[in-house]
């Protein structure tokens, strides 16, 4: 093979492994994206009252009964 062909064979080569790098790395940060907002949804706690707030408030109503 002559000099030109071995340089358009090599630039192809490089081109391939960067276009396989980037996909990669979309994949990832999708993958990322997609956990945070799992986490956002699955975490639970969000506008509930903490065990020491319910608990006093359940007493209060036993009182109040």
């Amino acid at each position: 093979m002559d000099g030109e062909t071995g340089q358009q064979i090599e630039t192809a080569i490089r081109e391939s492994f960067l276009d396989g790098f980037r996909l990669a790395m979309y994949i990832a940060a999708g993958s990322a994206l997609a956990s945070a907002v799992a986490s956002a949804v699955i975490i639970e706690g969000k506008g509930r009252p903490a065990p020491a707030e319910q608990a006093g408030r359940q007493e209060e109503e036993t009182v109040a009964a």
